[in-house]
């Protein structure tokens, strides 16, 4: 079975410092999966697939994710404050028989 493009797509998000709530996200598409893992969870076989929230991301971390990121890119100094986050996001089509 081929793997869906869209289970690559990733979300930075920047959070507000007043109120403490999301007010930008980045969607990203990562195709090397495994090399992302190294740098988010290195050590842990508890997230293989990498579906947990991954907060506080370092500015050396967001440079890093982002040199895997399809095309490449550097991240918006707002994701550089506070310590942003990185989500995976699935997409499932409504006609999938799971999703009714």
């Amino acid at each position: 079975m081929n793997e869906d493009p869209c289970d690559n797509i990733f979300v930075f998000q920047g959070f507000d410092a007043v109120t403490e709530t999301v007010c930008a996200e980045w969607r990203v598409h990562i195709a090397d999966v495994n090399q992302l893992r190294s740098i988010l969870a290195p050590e842990s076989d508890d997230d293989h697939g990498l579906n947990l929230q991954y907060d506080r991301l370092s500015k050396r971390y967001m440079r890093r994710i982002g040199k895997l990121c399809i095309p490449p890119i550097v991240p918006h100094a707002i994701f550089h404050r506070d310590q942003p986050t990185i989500l995976r996001i699935r997409y499932h089509s409504i006609s999938d028989p799971h999703q009714l």
